[in-house]
């Protein structure tokens, strides 16, 4: 899936108000593109099929792969 071109916005760190990434900017095209993949990944991925159990666990996993990206 890819954004429309071009249009990006700041986004800030709330303690210093600097700018820490742009972020692309979508339109109502691009969201509705984001929300017809998201519904196709559910109705037709694994994720539905998985117990609450797995699926916090993945979750989990996800986020803690993930703690350090942000800066601090």
């Amino acid at each position: 899936m890819c954004l429309s071109p071009g249009k990006t916005f700041p986004t800030l760190d709330p303690r210093t108000g600097e700018v820490i990434a742009r972020v692309a900017e979508g339109d109502s095209e691009d969201i509705d593109r984001a929300v017809a993949a998201a519904r196709r990944a559910f109705d037709e991925g694994p994720w539905p099929r998985m117990t609450a159990y797995v699926r916090a666990h993945s979750t989990r996993r996800s986020m803690l792969a993930h703690a350090d990206d942000s800066p601090h």
